[in-house]
């Protein structure tokens, strides 16, 4: 569970044969906005459990801090442009434009779960293709030179490939909604409450109780759909809302660790180090002096 941490913005071009020794299903979040541009997938996404196909020629667009599973099949290829961005790479444009709403692309499912999925017909491949090249261009040319010219040509291509792909999704009634595929009830129901009740101290025992299930019945199946244990699950909530704080508010570390769920100072920066890969110092002047 791994924080995927950039610097304003990234994009990067993936290949990978999927074998089963190399398969992961690892439950994760990033702190950016995400925008997967999928040429070869046959895979699926786990959120909130629920199952979702991925299917080549599609997109997928997740906001920041959605924790999501991906679920690789054994023998295929997955090949996909990925862009991570924060918010305020497209905010001066977005506002100086009033196009705002583009941002509403990365919730357009009918369960609003911060998640959206477009198949893409041929002519929608080959427009989004185009968009895609032109951003790896100004990318390219901003890494080799940061210059404040290639930064504003670097964030003027991506809200423009933003507001096209938003239009793209508006488009088509039947883009706009994500693929459910399966789903486990009783997880969905589990995570809802763990989302809704994450400062409050929780325990297996607590789960067993109020859903009526073994121990070990839902220990298996939490794990089987969402690649993480319920406890992994729980501190990755936890951790979630301390950076919103230490980004959002003026609240003391010490006060955040116990608004969050946690009850030991010295447990909250051992899982937020875990979850981070650094200390909520840094991460609060990391983030607040980008």
């Amino acid at each position: 569970m791994n924080l995927f941490e950039i610097d304003k913005v990234l994009l990067e071009t993936k290949y990978e044969k999927i074998e089963k020794s190399k398969k992961q299903n690892l439950m994760h979040y990033h702190n950016a906005y995400e925008v997967k541009f999928l040429i070869k997938s046959d895979n699926s996404l786990c959120i909130n459990g629920s199952w979702y196909r991925l299917d080549s020629h599609s997109l997928l667009f997740i906001a920041p801090y959605t924790t999501h599973t991906i679920i690789y099949n054994d023998n295929t290829e997955y090949q996909r442009i990925v862009l991570n961005f924060e918010k305020n790479i497209v905010d001066d444009i977005f506002e100086l434009c009033n196009c705002r709403d583009a941002l509403k692309v990365f919730s357009m499912d009918s369960t609003q779960s911060n998640v959206n999925i477009v198949n893409l017909d041929f002519q929608g491949f080959k427009k989004v293709n185009a968009l895609f090249a032109e951003l790896c261009i100004k990318y390219s040319a901003y890494t080799k030179n940061k210059s404040n010219l290639n930064l504003t040509n670097l964030k003027l291509a991506i809200s423009s490939c933003l507001l096209e792909l938003y239009a793209l999704s508006k488009s088509n009634s039947e883009a706009v909604s994500a693929i459910e595929i399966t789903q486990n009830e009783t997880v969905r129901e589990i995570i809802n409450y763990l989302d809704r009740n994450y400062r409050a101290d929780i325990s297996l025992e607590t789960l067993v109780k109020n859903f009526y299930v073994s121990k070990y019945y839902i220990c298996r199946i939490f794990k089987k759909i969402t690649g993480a244990s319920i406890i992994e699950y729980l501190q990755c909530r936890r951790i979630i809302e301390a950076q919103r704080l230490l980004v959002d508010s003026e609240t003391s570390i010490t006060d955040i660790c116990y608004e969050c769920g946690f009850n030991n100072i010295q447990h909250f920066y051992r899982v937020f180090k875990k979850n981070t890969g650094t200390s909520p110092q840094i991460w609060r002047k990391k983030t607040l002096m980008s």
